[in-house]
């Protein structure tokens, strides 16, 4: 079973951390630009491209997990070869509880997402309007929406942007504060409040376990319920009349602080992995070694009297080499951990998505 914490696994420092969100941030934008571009000069041709289409849409998304999947493997492909390690010890538990905390998102964050829906209704933006017109879209949106963006995003921030964050400020700060990155690094206001709630929690249950997969199975499951439902006339019905009455607002702050409830009681209960689950087999490995330990004990007192007189002469060798290593790294950690370096990194990429979240929010109004 795992024995750290997601800090622990990931081979991330804040700076790293802060510099793959900003890199990946870069490289959605500019995906971005490179579409608008092409957009335009096929339009300029006579070539007309109808961007609510839904397999244009599903092909962009399919584009913007794999400028996320470059942004991680640009550190090297040891850093996402180390994903093995969050989650090879996966196990039963961490799938049911990543099931727990994806219903308990959708539950209690849903109703404040969609009340500010309502707002932005009120307000005259514009929601885009696309719908799944064959079976062959639905089998790919669900892959694409359900799959192939929980593993990628996941990665990407519970793995790469929250292990080097929550060694400089925590788990709680880290938490929140990817958490904030996740949710506007979409940029589609009317989904920021539940993307928000669903990365807080993804973040906090992901470093309490050490496990990747809880996030991906929270997330994943999320989506899964948002895509099924969405697939339902009769339930989009339902909720244009239930959030019309007035017992909506008690009900729904009911499901948010029942929600919250749970959660806090699973955050609290469920801790990190340990070794020694099974007392027999942690007595019998505990006798053995006691053994080994007493048999060794006459062999490494002889060893100990040659080591010390051979360590006595190279001490003096090796402590101008190790108080100069000692300097040059401290060097090369205050650097890299420079306050300065991690806040300006994260308040770049976060001013770059807030500025397209605005200008989404605009547009929408428009």
């Amino acid at each position: 079973m795992l024995k750290q914490k997601m800090s622990d696994c990931a081979p991330y420092d804040a700076v790293q951390s802060a510099s793959l969100y900003v890199r990946a941030v870069m490289l959605n934008l500019g995906l971005q630009v490179a579409v608008a571009l092409v957009v335009g000069v096929l339009s300029v041709l006579g070539v007309g491209i109808n961007l609510k289409n839904i397999y244009v849409n599903l092909f962009l998304m399919i584009c913007i997990q794999g400028v996320f999947l470059l942004a991680l493997s640009s550190k090297g492909q040891a850093k996402l070869r180390a994903v093995r390690e969050c989650v090879q010890n996966t196990q039963n538990k961490h799938i049911v509880l990543g099931l727990i905390l994806g219903a308990c998102v959708f539950i209690g964050f849903m109703s404040s997402n969609m009340y500010f829906s309502m707002l932005l209704e009120r307000l005259h933006y514009s929601f885009a309007d696309i719908s799944f017109d064959s079976l062959f879209s639905i089998v790919l949106g669900f892959f694409v929406i359900c799959i192939l963006a929980p593993v990628v995003e996941e990665t990407l921030f519970r793995y790469g942007v929250l292990s080097g964050l929550t060694k400089k400020y925590g788990d709680i700060k880290a938490a929140f504060l990817v958490g904030a990155l996740f949710a506007l690094m979409h940029m589609s206001p009317e989904q920021t409040l539940y993307q928000f709630a669903l990365g807080v929690v993804a973040c906090l249950f992901v470093q309490k376990t050490g496990n990747l997969v809880v996030g991906i199975v929270l997330h994943a499951f999320s989506n899964g319920i948002t895509f099924v439902l969405g697939m339902i006339p009769a339930f989009n019905g339902f909720l244009s009349f239930y959030f019309a009455q007035w017992y909506a607002v008690p009900i729904s702050l009911g499901l948010g602080i029942g929600s919250a409830m749970v959660l806090w009681c699973l955050y609290k209960r469920f801790e990190v992995s340990k070794e020694g689950n099974n007392p027999q087999e942690t007595n019998s490995q505990t006798a053995s070694f006691a053994v080994e330990q007493t048999q060794t004990q006459t062999q490494t007192q002889t060893q100990t009297q040659t080591q010390t007189q051979t360590q006595t002469q190279t001490q003096t060798q090796t402590q101008t080499q190790t108080q100069t290593q000692t300097q040059t790294r401290a060097q090369v950690s205050n650097a890299r951990q420079s306050p300065r370096l991690v806040v300006g990194l994260i308040a770049g990429g976060l001013g770059l998505c807030v500025f397209v979240w605005l200008m989404s929010l605009v547009s929408g109004l428009g």
